[in-house]
């Protein structure tokens, strides 16, 4: 119980508060995978699963200065839909990578790469 009450002191110490954002946001999920652009200044979110018959292969961009949500669409075919996977963003590309994760197959090994310029999935 004093754990409990620790960390209400704590949440409250930290000040943390909700984010109010434009456009329609993802759905809820869990499990997704997200990295953050210092150069472009916004977050990029992939994937998910809810349950344990729906996995997730979105991809969305949030805005941090203007606090909107933007669904990102490629111009060809997206991964596979996976949860628990790893991320990070190459700056010298613009491009938001992917490594494995878990589709509703089993586990994946595969990096894929989404050029935000083109809008283009690269496989690697």
């Amino acid at each position: 119980m004093s754990l409990l009450f620790t960390l209400l002191g704590l949440a409250k110490a930290l000040d943390i508060q909700s984010i109010p954002s434009s456009g329609p946001p993802p759905s809820s999920r869990q499990y997704s995978v997200m990295s953050h652009s210092k150069d472009l200044n916004h977050l990029v979110v992939f994937g998910g699963n809810q349950g344990v018959s729906v996995t997730y292969q979105d991809l969305w961009k949030f805005e941090i200065e203007s606090s909107s949500w933007v669904k990102l669409d490629s111009n060809n075919s997206p991964p596979q839909a996976r949860y628990s996977s790893g991320s990070f963003f190459k700056e010298s590309t613009s491009e938001f990578c992917v490594f494995g994760g878990i589709s509703l197959r089993g586990p994946l090994q595969d990096i894929w790469c989404f050029d935000e310029t083109t809008l283009k999935v690269g496989f690697i």
